[in-house]
């Protein structure tokens, strides 16, 4: 991440994800600004990851039965 601003927008996605699982990455670091690449599965159509942009490397996940 660019600054601990973008830093910290983009792990508090991370932190307040409703309902959504992380299964693989999570993993942060402020101090060197590293966030892993991160799925969450399903998060809450509400989350901070489906209502703002991310530009980091957060990716929500959502499973279907049928299109």
């Amino acid at each position: 991440m660019i600054n601990h601003f973008h830093f910290d927008r983009v792990a508090k996605m991370l932190d307040e994800n409703h309902g959504g699982k992380v299964i693989v990455g999570g993993k942060t670091n402020r101090a060197v600004k590293h966030i892993d690449p991160t799925i969450i599965l399903e998060p809450r159509q509400d989350s901070l990851c489906m209502v703002d942009e991310i530009f980091g490397p957060i990716l929500p996940v959502y499973t279907y039965e049928s299109i």
